[in-house]
C-alpha cells in the first residue's frame, strides 16, 4: 500500500516527464505597432497587413507556436501616445513588439522594453542613435539597415547628379537628425558643402520660415528633405509660393516615398500644370526578394499592393517567432539570446517558418532568410550593410525607380 501510495505523490512533486526532444506547446502574445494615422499613415495599413500575414503563416504551420496578436496604432511621432500603448500591451501578455514604424516612437519604449524583457522588432525605425547612443541590452532588433547606410546612400546619388552644394529640411527627431547628419559627414568627405541643417518640430503643419531661410541667397544647388510624406507636400507648395521651387534639384529620403507617389498627389501641380515633385530623387531600402515578396502578399491581399517596409513588417514577425521557437521559450529574455543563432550564418540557409521550424525540431541550426534581406546581424542586433533603390518621381507625377542594388 505504502507504495501505491507514493507514486502519485513523487508524480505531483517532480511534474510530469517532459515532452520528447524537437517539440513545441507556445503560446506567444505580440503586439503590432504600426503607423495608421499620422504622417506615415499611408503606409501603416500595408505594414499591419504584413505582420498579420506573417501571424497567419505561423500559426497556419501548426508546429507547437500559435501567436496571438494585438494590433495598435503607433501614431508615427506621438512618444506620449507609443509609451501608453506599450504599456497597454505589456498589460495584456506581450513579450514581443513588432514595430513601431519610426525612430522617435521606438526610442521611446525601448527603455521599458528594456526593464519589461520585451522584444522590440521594428521593420523601419532607422535612426543611428537607437544603437549608437544606448545599451538596448539585446532587446531592440532592427530589422533593416540605419540610416548610417542610407545617409551614404543618399550622398552617392546627390553627387552622382554632379550636385557639390546642398541644404536640408529635416524633421527634428531620432530619424530626421540622425540621417541628416550621416548625409552631411558623407556629403562633405566628398568635397561637398552642406549648411547646417534646417529643422521643424514634430506636428507643424507650416513651413513659412524654413523655406524662407532655404530658399535665402546665395542659393545652392541642391535641397535634400529628411521628412515626412505630409511635411513634405506643404514644404513642396510652400517653395512654389516663394517663388523657389524651379530653383532646386531636390532630393528625399524614404520617408517621402511610396510605390503610388503620394507625394506627389498630396503636393498637386502648379498653375502651369506642373507636377511639384516632378523630379525629385530619392533613396529607399530594397526588399532582397521583392518579386516573391509582392506574389506572396497580394494573395492574401488581392488587388492590394505592398507599401514600403511592409516585407519588413513581415519578416519582424517571423524573427520574433524563430527565436520563440529556437528558444522554445516565448520570454523576452530568452528570445534575445536565440536571436542570432536563427539570424545569422552558418546555419541551414530557409526562408518559411515551416522550412525554419521543422530544421530546428530536427537539431539544424538556421538562417532565416526573409523576403526584405538576409544580412547579417551584428551584436547590435542589425544588419550593418544595406540594399537600396534610387527613385524619381517623372513628369506625370509617377513614383519611378531609376536605380537597384545600391549598397553602401
Amino acid at each position: 500500500m505504502a507504495v501505491v501510495f507514493l507514486a502519485p505523490v513523487l508524480a505531483g512533486c517532480f511534474g510530469p516527464p517532459p515532452p520528447p526532444p524537437g517539440t513545441r506547446n507556445l503560446q506567444l502574445v505580440m503586439g503590432s505597432m504600426n503607423p495608421l494615422t499620422g504622417a506615415l499613415s499611408s503606409l501603416g495599413p500595408s505594414m499591419e497587413n504584413a505582420a498579420k500575414l506573417a501571424v497567419k503563416d505561423v500559426n497556419s504551420a501548426n508546429l507547437g507556436l500559435t501567436i496571438t496578436a494585438h494590433y495598435e496604432d503607433d501614431k508615427t511621432t506621438d512618444t506620449t501616445a507609443a509609451t501608453a500603448t506599450f504599456n497597454s500591451l505589456v498589460a495584456r501578455g506581450a513579450t514581443a513588439i513588432q514595430g513601431p514604424c519610426c525612430s522617435g516612437v521606438t526610442g521611446a519604449i525601448l527603455d521599458l522594453a528594456k526593464q519589461n524583457e520585451v522584444v522590440v522588432s521594428s521593420q523601419s525605425a532607422t535612426s543611428p542613435a537607437l544603437t549608437l547612443d544606448r545599451d538596448n541590452a539585446g532587446y531592440f532588433w532592427r530589422v533593416v539597415p540605419s540610416d548610417a547606410v542610407q545617409g551614404k546612400v543618399l550622398s552617392d546619388l546627390v553627387e552622382g547628379d554632379g550636385v557639390t552644394d546642398v541644404r536640408i529640411i529635416a524633421i527634428n527627431n531620432a530619424y530626421g537628425t540622425g540621417l541628416a547628419k550621416v548625409f552631411k559627414e558623407t556629403f562633405e568627405a566628398g568635397g561637398g558643402t552642406v549648411d547646417d541643417p534646417i529643422l521643424y518640430d514634430e506636428g507643424a503643419v507650416t513651413f513659412s520660415s524654413q523655406v524662407t531661410e532655404a530658399c535665402a541667397s546665395p542659393r545652392p544647388e541642391g535641397l535634400v528633405l529628411v521628412v515626412y510624406t505630409d511635411e513634405g507636400a506643404t514644404i513642396l507648395k510652400e517653395m512654389e509660393a516663394q517663388g523657389c521651387r524651379s530653383a532646386y534639384k531636390i532630393y528625399g529620403s524614404e520617408g517621402v516615398y511610396d510605390q503610388a507617389g503620394t507625394l506627389a498627389t498630396k503636393a498637386g501641380q502648379n498653375a502651369t500644370g506642373v507636377w511639384l515633385a516632378a523630379g525629385i530623387k530619392g533613396t529607399n531600402p530594397e526588399a532582397g526578394s521583392l518579386a516573391a515578396w509582392e506574389a506572396h502578399y497580394k494573395a492574401e491581399y488581392p488587388g492590394s499592393d505592398p507599401l514600403a517596409y511592409s516585407a519588413e513588417s513581415y519578416d519582424a514577425v517571423m524573427y520574433i517567432a524563430l527565436a520563440a521557437f529556437e528558444a522554445n521559450s516565448v520570454q523576452g529574455s530568452a528570445m534575445k539570446a536565440a536571436f542570432h543563432k536563427i539570424a545569422n550564418p552558418p546555419g541551414t540557409a530557409c526562408s518559411t517558418f515551416a522550412a525554419c521550424a521543422a530544421l530546428i525540431v530536427a537539431g539544424t541550426d538556421i538562417d532565416y532568410q526573409g523576403f526584405a534581406h538576409n544580412f547579417e546581424f551584428d551584436a547590435n542586433y542589425e544588419p550593418t550593410t544595406g540594399i537600396y533603390s534610387w527613385w524619381e518621381i517623372n513628369a506625370s507625377g509617377e513614383m519611378t525607380t531609376i536605380a537597384t542594388g545600391k549598397s553602401a
